[in-house]
């Protein structure tokens, strides 16, 4: 296992932990937790810099118990196209006031049929600001949002997800979105998901 735990990264330009887990190592878990992350800022703009970004292979992946306020850039980017094992758990995180690009985003191939899903659970996302461009929670992969607090936020759509065209697992249950504001011009959705058997249960608006 290897562990990035109870550090302080302040006032950084840039990316502040960077994974790429090149599938040298199968069935390694690799945790990041309790971590605070403030005031961070991309170096440059539009170039898929995050305060934490994991590129999955053969790993498990768990980020947890992190604190993320006031980074004005992505708060956690996790990609799974290049996956072939593992899993990838976000949860317990709490992702307040952070501004200019969506909070959380997690990329998949929307064509694959071995995808291994995500688990999206007990998260706070409060405050942030992810701009008309982009959204508090984008998704591209299978998986699960269970759990979340979604409140205060200002962005296109508070939860955007595009689900796969061969494997059924898309639930979205028992979150609560409230007084957040969504940003789309024209006709404005709290929750934009598509996909082959989308299950929404229990959430409250």
């Amino acid at each position: 296992m290897y562990r990035v735990t109870n550090n302080v990264f302040r006032d950084n330009s840039g990316t502040a932990i960077k994974i790429t887990e090149q599938g040298r190592e199968p069935y390694l878990t690799i945790d990041v937790l309790r971590n605070f992350f403030e005031n961070n800022r991309e170096r440059e703009t539009n170039n898929d810099q995050a305060v934490i970004s994991v590129n999955n292979g053969l790993s498990s992946t768990v980020i947890r118990g992190n604190v993320l306020p006031n980074n004005a850039m992505t708060g956690v980017l996790v990609d799974v196209r290049q996956q072939r094992q593992g899993d990838v758990t976000v949860i317990d995180n709490t992702l307040r006031w952070n501004s200019r690009s969506t909070t959380l985003m997690v990329h998949g191939s929307r064509y694959r049929q071995d995808e291994t899903p995500v688990l999206i659970k007990n998260n706070v996302f409060s405050g942030n600001d992810a701009t008309v461009s982009g959204s508090v929670l984008v998704l591209d992969v299978l998986g699960r949002v269970e759990n979340n607090t979604f409140v205060n936020n200002s962005a296109r759509h508070m939860v955007e997800w595009n689900g796969n065209y061969y494997v059924n697992e898309q639930v979205l249950v028992n979150n609560f979105i409230y007084d957040n504001v969504p940003l789309q011009p024209g006709l404005k959705y709290t929750m934009v998901v598509s996909g082959r058997d989308a299950q929404l249960h229990g959430n409250v608006f």
